[in-house]
């Protein structure tokens, strides 16, 4: 068996750059514009060193969404403490629609990010719903839905016009965001007899 060949430090600051290149990249350009060459470029390295730090480019990706899954969870601790979780799902839904199509992409294709993004997902997913789940509680409102299922349709929702955003596509967007309230008053009004 083969010896596992030594990386940079994951405390780098070089290391950090480079996370931050690939992010910036893939947010503006796309997963295929992430290379090794393109990185070295921007950070100012020679490309071998990319390499150093992660042993492919699969690698940093994985990296990228290990720190972004990282700085969501701490937005996400503060933000759903408000008094508004579905706008704080609605907003974060529209927020991130670029690079989570990227990273939709290249879970399809490399089995390392999809298991990493498969497990960002579903404890994002969690966590959201259960922050909703508790607002619903202490407002005390037996939702229609299950709290899971809300946050999909509005993730769902909210990822849609972001992306057609991005396509310049505008037909319905203004009746769609002002229907919100009317959307999630549907969602969570309360059951019958309740």
């Amino acid at each position: 068996m083969a010896a596992k060949r030594r990386l940079g430090a994951e405390n780098s600051a070089t290391r950090a750059q480079l996370i931050d290149a690939a992010a910036q990249i893939l947010r503006s350009e796309g997963a295929t514009a992430v290379t090794a060459r393109r990185l070295a470029e921007l950070v100012g390295l020679r490309r071998h060193i990319v390499h150093y730090y992660f042993g492919t480019i699969e690698d940093l990706f994985v990296a990228v969404l290990e720190r972004d899954s990282s700085r969501t969870r701490e937005w996400l601790a503060k933000a759903l403490a408000s008094d508004d979780p579905l706008k704080v799902i609605w907003n974060l839904g529209s927020s991130a629609a670029a690079t989570t199509l990227e990273f939709f992409a290249l879970a399809s294709r490399h089995e390392l990010v999809r298991e990493a993004f498969k497990q960002y997902s579903e404890e994002f997913r969690k966590c959201l719903a259960l922050a909703l789940e508790r607002h619903l509680q202490i407002q005390g409102i037996t939702p229609r839905l299950p709290a899971a299922a809300t946050t999909i349709v509005l993730q769902s929702v909210a990822y849609s016009l972001s992306i057609e955003q991005l396509l310049n596509i505008r037909e319905g967007h203004d009746a769609m965001r002002d229907s919100l309230d009317t959307l999630i008053s549907a969602l969570i009004e309360p059951v019958s007899g309740n």
